[in-house]
């Protein structure tokens, strides 16, 4: 499934379907962050195409993606937000 680099922005009402289901992750995961992004990347790596690189040729499949496209997506989706700094 290739994508482009930039990863889509979502609408604030779809932004907001996934609320419930990130914040029980949340919990699930007892508020530590690295167990709620190891969590995820876990299910990304086991159940999608994400850690899949795409054949030279395309190998007739749109599946995974080329080199170095995965972290591309990854930084862009993760620069859409901005740092907070965190007051005394």
């Amino acid at each position: 499934m290739s994508s482009p680099a930039l990863a889509p922005l979502l609408t604030p009402a779809e932004l907001q379907k996934f609320e419930g289901p990130l914040i029980a992750m949340a919990q699930q995961a007892n508020g530590s962050l690295p167990k709620l992004l190891t969590a995820f990347f876990s299910f990304l790596h086991r159940r999608t195409d994400f850690y899949c690189i795409l054949p030279e040729d395309g190998g007739g499949r749109n599946v995974g993606f080329k080199e170095g496209q995965a972290e591309q997506i990854l930084l862009a989706t993760f620069r859409q937000f901005p740092l907070r700094r965190v007051g005394p």
